[in-house]
């Protein structure tokens, strides 16, 4: 992997070059409600392939902090009714439970043991007393997270380039433990291993990809998977592997999802995996690996298998607020 330039030329950059960044510079961490919460500016994008010169042909993508010809706000930033947001936020930790809500703070062991109804209710069970626009992370939140990591980072192996995360023992740590810890980028938490995350706005079916049309709920009515999606056109791989390309239709959306698979590691592009299957009904997106799935684990590591009413103790979820 190479950082280039907008002329798709090599880039020479440091930590001090995004540490000046404003989108970067802008990621910082925030107490909302009472939640430890991670701030991310709004950012405008480009993704597709490289037309021509030494990369032509390769799967590329940048993000600007201004906009400018070509580039478009970042999906993750456009919320209800098209509207522009000004910055999202994700929770730092992964959600643990508190009296019917889910909560970001270090210090406890993360909610687990719930269908996706359950975990989408506890979200939104923060909007009160004035508190408004928590929810599940979604697949948007996710997206913009990875382009901004594996920018700065210069890869897309982040177990190799950041760190394992809890991915080689037999039972899930406290959101903060050392070991979950080590899959840190940018202050927020655990980004893999550890437990699977359950991601709004992302399913398979009918053998296709829907995608949330904005970066919003089309309905708080926790078991409705319908309202609010729109069908994507583009075929969801029905196969498990190591994604070696991605869907380029999507990722020129601001989406990031495997179009062809290879069983063996060392041929795939992230070096973690994607799960999936035959099943035609809704399946949701859970994100990360857990903490036995060692190297499967990592920031593109996708399990499109589930339907929205499984619990087991390995699913877990992340709060998000727009």
């Amino acid at each position: 992997y190479v950082r280039i330039d907008e002329n798709f030329a090599p880039k020479t950059t440091d930590a001090a070059f995004f540490n000046n960044h404003p989108t970067y510079a802008g990621i910082i961490q925030q107490t909302i409600d009472g939640q430890s919460m991670i701030k991310i500016p709004k950012f405008y994008f480009k993704a597709g392939t490289v037309p021509s010169g030494t990369y032509a042909g390769k799967a590329y993508w940048m993000i600007s902090d201004q906009p400018t010809a070509g580039f478009s706000v970042h999906p993750a930033f456009v919320g209800a009714g098209g509207v522009e947001l000004d910055q999202i936020w994700v929770g730092k930790y992964q959600a643990s439970a508190s009296g019917g809500k889910l909560q970001s703070v270090p210090g406890v062991a993360p909610r687990v043991s719930m269908d996706f109804p359950t975990a989408r209710a506890e979200a939104y069970a923060r909007n009160v007393s004035g508190v408004s626009g928590f929810r599940l992370w979604s697949y948007y939140d996710l997206a913009a997270i990875q382009m901004l990591a594996t920018i700065e980072i210069g890869g897309l192996d982040m177990q190799a380039l950041i760190g394992q995360g809890r991915v080689s023992t037999s039972s899930a740590a406290n959101v903060d433990a050392a070991d979950v810890a080590q899959a840190t980028w940018r202050g927020i938490v655990g980004l893999w291993g550890n437990v699977w995350q359950m991601v709004d706005g992302l399913k398979r079916n009918g053998g296709t990809w829907w995608r949330w049309q904005y970066n919003a709920p089309g309905s708080t009515t926790t078991s409705d998977f319908a309202t609010g999606y729109v069908n994507t056109g583009r075929a969801a791989l029905t196969s498990s592997g190591y994604p070696v390309t991605f869907d380029t239709t999507l990722l020129s959306a601001g989406i990031i999802v495997p179009a062809t698979v290879d069983g063996t590691a060392s041929n795939g592009s992230t070096g973690d995996y994607f799960y999936s299957n035959a099943n035609t009904d809704d399946r949701i997106a859970y994100h990360g690996g857990t903490w036995g799935d060692g190297g499967y684990a990592g920031l593109f590591s996708l399990n499109a298998n589930n339907a929205p009413s499984d619990a087991y103790s390995t699913l877990g979820c992340r709060l998000a607020k727009v």
